[in-house]
């Protein structure tokens, strides 16, 4: 995708548009401290950055001040709706250059790429540690790829391993090579986010799937899963689904060339993942998501998703700090 159209443009921002002040005003969770759990609160002043003025708190059996019901925008320059629509731009195939262009042309605003890099690895980092704990109700039928990218000229292997019913990505993975190793790291992690074995695991001709499947899906005991291997082109059709995301892949991978290390390209595997599961829907599930499709509902009806899946996840993220923090004391 070379340019969004004007129109689409527009739409976006409109989408994007909320009024921030009033959302602070909005919050009713309960008042506990994030730190300690003491619900011994008092006001103590205020934060004003550019996105409005916020309250703050402490404790009175701690002694620390915060922000109470954190949503991850709390500390930033810029209001979230503007943070998400890089994030949006950027997974649906805007290089970050472009995107700070875009930001130039519309907003009148001075962003630099690598702050919108920034942004990007800093929110897909709190989406991943919600959304890797959620639990999909997927098919008994499963199919894996891999296909080959380009990190800054060096070449990675991306693996992938989708349910054929609801298109949910149970794993991905960035590797150097294809060894077995890596072949049983990609079943493993599928196996263990859905809590189960498959019917039937789908692969090409790769040999190192072979011996991945003998060691993390075969049993003694049946009924065992069915391991059907895809050796010869012809046979591939049967392989659409998977073969059809990693088309789509190959066509953000240009996005990768802002990408000049191992971690950045990790950053954009997961967030890609996260992008693909929760937030695109997809017109083969009745404009579902595949999260949708398998059973997580997770209510992101507000035309921002992106927003609110960032929300939904820093509340979880403190709300696990704080039971942890709890059993600490």
């Amino acid at each position: 995708m070379e340019e969004l159209q004007t129109a689409e443009i527009q739409t976006v921002k409109q989408t994007y548009a909320q009024d921030w002040p009033a959302y602070n005003e909005a919050q009713t969770m309960e008042k506990t401290c994030k730190h300690c759990g003491s619900a011994n609160l008092t006001k103590r002043g205020h934060r004003r950055n550019r996105a409005g003025k916020v309250q703050l708190f402490a404790c009175k059996h701690c002694g620390r001040r915060f922000v109470l019901n954190e949503d991850g925008f709390q500390k930033m320059r810029h209001k979230p709706e503007l943070v998400t629509l890089t994030l949006d731009l950027f997974f649906k195939g805007l290089s970050l250059r472009k995107i700070a262009d875009h930001l130039t042309q519309f907003y009148q605003l001075k962003i630099h790429h690598t702050t919108v890099l920034r942004w990007i690895q800093k929110y897909v980092q709190v989406m991943k540690v919600y959304v890797d704990e959620l639990k999909p109700q997927v098919s008994e039928r499963w199919h894996a790829d891999e296909m080959m990218i380009n990190v800054d000229g060096a070449y990675r292997w991306l693996w992938n391993l989708m349910d054929a019913k609801t298109r949910f990505l149970l794993a991905t993975q960035l590797t150097e090579q294809r060894e077995t190793e890596d072949a049983m790291r990609l079943f493993a992690g599928a196996k263990q986010k859905a809590g189960k074995r498959p019917e039937v695991i789908v692969t090409d001709g790769l040999q190192a799937y072979r011996a991945a499947y003998m060691k993390e899906f075969w049993t003694l005991k049946k009924p065992r899963t069915e391991y059907i291997r895809l050796a010869r082109f012809e046979e591939k059709v049967n392989q659409n689904l998977i073969e059809r995301f990693n088309g789509t892949t190959r066509e953000r991978n240009k996005v990768m060339r802002g990408l000049d290390t191992d971690e950045s390209a990790e950053t954009f595997v997961d967030g890609f993942r996260i992008y693909y599961n929760f937030i695109r829907p997809h017109m083969g599930l009745d404009n579902k998501t595949p999260a949708e499709a398998a059973g997580i509902n997770l209510e992101l009806n507000g035309g921002n998703r992106w927003l609110e899946l960032i929300r939904k996840s820093t509340n979880h993220n403190n709300n696990n700090n704080q039971d942890s923090n709890g059993r600490s004391r």
